[in-house]
């Protein structure tokens, strides 16, 4: 009986009738990355204990949304702050989010806008455009924010 593997290239081959094709998705297939979901838990968090800030945002993404762990948005803020301190930008971004949203500390615009332009200041695109919308929206309700990130109430 064939594995199931043994048959998908063999439809891959009948169908594409090209041994370089066939060769090139056998390398794809062998020597795929690790993923995200194949990282387990535990070496996630060994690489966040040593500092780690991929690891240290992962970890709080899992948490902040229930991915394999309880759901909790304070220890996640907790490692979203340790990648942050650490010049991680995608951090910081999340630092934004939970701050806008209210999760795990209460709603402050004005914090995440100091959250976001952090990250859009190292280049983090997803913050830039959300600086850019802040500004945008700065007269309907936000007051004004300065350049240098500071809001006051209109």
């Amino acid at each position: 009986m064939r594995s199931l593997l043994a048959e998908y290239f063999l439809f891959i081959a009948a169908w594409c009738k090209s041994v370089r094709l066939l060769a090139a998705c056998v390398i794809l297939i062998c020597c795929a990355p690790v993923t995200e979901a194949q990282v387990s838990l535990d070496d996630l968090r060994a690489s966040a204990a040593e500092g780690n800030v991929e690891a240290l945002n992962e970890m709080g993404n899992r948490l902040a949304n229930g991915q394999g762990v309880a759901r909790s948005d304070q220890k996640a803020i907790q490692y979203y702050s340790q990648a942050a301190d650490l010049s991680y930008a995608p951090a910081s971004f999340n630092l934004g989010m939970m701050h806008e949203l209210g999760r795990g500390v209460p709603k402050n615009i004005g914090q995440a806008f100091s959250y976001y332009l952090k990250a859009a200041q190292q280049g983090f695109s997803p913050a830039q455009f959300n600086v850019g919308n802040m500004y945008a929206k700065g007269a309907c309700g936000l007051g004004s924010i300065s350049a240098r990130g500071s809001v006051s109430q209109d």
